[in-house]
């Protein structure tokens, strides 16, 4: 069975959100995409990385990954803010917007 993985990173927020920018995230991603290529250690078949990324393009990419990988282990990875939502859960704060709702 195929492994798959999806790496997002966010670590930039507008000035007007009152979110703090992040500094790790990018950094995130890439120690784990090279975990995760590493044949010895993750095994995983194909790892594609998403650094400061629109919420479309995530979607975008997610849905396109989830359609091209069916039947495989899927393993989606976020570094960035989330936040509580009311209605419980929580949602992603993509970089550079104000709310994202995922």
């Amino acid at each position: 069975m195929r492994r798959v993985a999806l790496l997002v990173g966010n670590s930039k927020f507008a000035d007007e959100s009152g979110i703090a920018n992040l500094r790790f995230p990018p950094a995130d991603v890439e120690a784990m995409a090279s975990v995760l290529d590493n044949a010895e250690i993750g095994h995983f078949d194909r790892v594609e990385k998403l650094i400061e990324e629109s919420r479309g393009n995530i979607v975008s990419s997610l849905n396109t990954m989830l359609d091209e990988e069916r039947g495989a282990i899927f393993l989606f990875y976020y570094s960035g803010h989330a936040r509580l939502a009311i209605a419980g859960g929580f949602f992603w704060l993509r970089a550079i917007q104000r709310n994202v709702y995922c």
